[in-house]
């Protein structure tokens, strides 16, 4: 085991499927409450964007990749404070980074038969109090697909607080309160979602599909992104999610999580729930109501099981994966 792995308390089995043998120990802390790995140069406990951004480039042999810089400008300045995340050596904003950053016309990558060309990073649609920033947005000619992007979350017991706000079209949700419930936070207006069957059980990615299903449908109502990059047009529109699933790891988590997933995609997926949607979004005005009904029917999509990128990321596409720098292909694991 790597000494810096072994000097952590907690999560050493996920740091562990990581091969870090090949970067220099100096590049590599651990944080005061040994559960964390992160990266910084020697002596720097302060996390500032250029230093990591040449650290990155230093370590995955980067330097004169500008795509890289373009990328990861946006991803930092993201409302996440991706900053501070991207510099855990398991984040899943620089998992989604270092796997997708290359995207292009000259070098597209294939997910479900579809060809993509084009990669936007932190995606904003409106949602509640703040938009929802998806991790990556894919492009075809045909096809824009909105991509929930996650390393080893779902390894996490740890239940969050979130705007009660969201109770709204939780409850609008065909089923839902019938597998989970909502316990009340001891910050004002404020509740955790809590798994009835597994209440200790990873809940973070179920609320955020749904942010990011309400965000999909207002990017199909109003025809492109909050901050304007991507143009719907005459396309449709996908939503999924895609895991980091380690040979290392224990299945258990994976398999509880895209259970979970699943059963929540079902429930999107159930007209009532998008006829409840479409009339909070549209406040119940019956004729925008049945317009964006319409609209749904005709654009979306939300990918019924969870993509994975070791089976559908790097196994199937060889050629875009030959310009992805090999640091990058060890650091993850993945073997030709």
């Amino acid at each position: 085991m790597n000494k810096k792995i072994n000097e952590l308390k907690k999560y050493k089995d996920i740091y562990e499927g990581i091969n870090i043998d090949f970067i220099d120990d100096e590049y590599i802390h651990v944080s005061k409450n040994k559960d964390r790995l992160y990266f910084s140069n020697p002596g720097k406990q302060v996390i500032i964007k250029k230093e990591i951004l040449e650290l990155f480039k230093k370590i995955f042999n980067l330097e004169d990749d500008k795509e890289f810089d373009k990328h990861f400008d946006i991803v930092v300045t993201g409302q996440g404070k991706e900053i501070n995340k991207i510099s855990n050596l398991r984040s899943s904003s620089l998992c989604s980074l270092l796997n997708f950053y290359k995207v292009s016309e000259d070098n597209p990558i294939i997910i479900d038969d579809t060809k993509y060309t084009k990669v936007s990073f932190e995606v904003k649609n409106p949602v509640i109090n703040s938009p929802s920033s998806i991790d990556l947005v894919l492009e075809s000619e045909d096809k824009v697909l909105y991509l929930e992007s996650k390393f080893s979350e779902y390894y996490s017991k740890e239940s969050l607080n979130y705007s009660d706000k969201y109770i709204k079209y939780w409850e609008n949700i065909k089923d839902f309160f019938d597998k989970y419930t909502t316990v009340k936070s001891s910050k004002e207006g404020y509740v955790r979602l809590i798994k009835r069957q597994k209440p200790n059980c990873y809940t973070e990615g179920i609320k955020q599909m749904i942010s990011h299903y309400i965000g999909v449908i207002n990017f199909i109502n109003n025809g492109e992104d909050k901050d304007t990059r991507i143009k719907l047009g005459n396309r449709k529109v996908e939503l999924a999610t895609i895991l980091f699933d380690n040979d290392k790891w224990s299945k258990d988590e994976f398999n509880f999580y895209k259970e979970d997933y699943e059963e929540l995609i079902s429930m999107l997926k159930a007209e009532k729930t998008k006829e409840n949607f479409a009339n909070i979004i549209c406040d119940g005005d019956k004729s925008e109501k049945e317009a964006l009904i319409k609209k749904l029917n005709d654009k979306l999509n939300i990918r019924d099981t969870i993509l994975t990128y070791q089976k559908d990321i790097f196994d199937k596409n060889p050629n875009y994966f030959k310009n992805i720098s090999d640091n990058i292909k060890k650091y993850y694991g993945y073997k030709d």
